[in-house]
């Protein structure tokens, strides 16, 4: 959905200010940015795909430079889910999320796109990252990068800074997860 400055619906973007794209079965959009040239790029996870991306020009129809159609999607592990995305500076699209692993165990899983679609293989050699580093179940709600390149990632009750960065230093940063523990709500009662 598309507003217009008035808050009603853009009637230039799709002819009636809404898109609906169907990626695999059960998709859902959790993120979305507008790049600097004016397209926007839409995050989130297909139940049977996996991490989902789609690029929209201005217009509302999907970007077929990327990735041919417009669409992108990656199935990291079992039941990955891509729940929150951010633009870096160089308009590459970081969307983390989750994936399963060995034990029922759920990981955090990051992916970075290039501005065409494809994988950012300069990013943890593949364009994906995961890591377990976190005990328990670890799914990534919030992400934002920041300007140094680093991003904070926020999993439902703890925070966890990833040291992210555009000079690709990830293969060996992307485990060097700092947990801040949860507060527990007594304490937040005594403020």
């Amino acid at each position: 959905v598309r507003l217009a400055t008035t808050g009603t619906l853009d009637t230039t973007f799709d002819t009636d200010g809404r898109v609906t794209t169907t990626i695999g079965t059960a998709a859902h959009a959790y993120s979305l940015e507008i790049r600097s040239n004016g397209k926007s790029i839409a995050g989130g996870l297909s139940s049977t795909l996996g991490f989902a991306t789609a690029q929209y020009n201005s217009d509302g129809s999907l970007d077929t430079s990327f990735d041919s159609d417009g669409i992108a999607t990656n199935a990291i592990g079992a039941n990955s889910s891509g729940f929150t995305g951010s633009l870096q500076s160089d308009d590459k699209y970081v969307l983390a999320g989750s994936t399963g692993s060995a034990g029922n165990e759920v990981d955090f899983a990051i992916t970075r796109y290039n501005t065409d679609g494809s994988l950012d293989t300069a990013f943890d050699s593949d364009g994906v990252a995961t890591t377990d580093e976190i005990a328990g179940n670890s799914n990534a709600h919030d992400l934002a990068v920041q300007p140094d390149g680093t991003a904070g990632v926020q999993e439902h009750h703890r925070l966890a800074r990833l040291e992210v960065t555009i000079a690709d230093q990830v293969d060996q940063a992307i485990h060097r997860l700092a947990r801040v523990d949860r507060v527990e709500q007594d304490a937040l009662g005594a403020r």
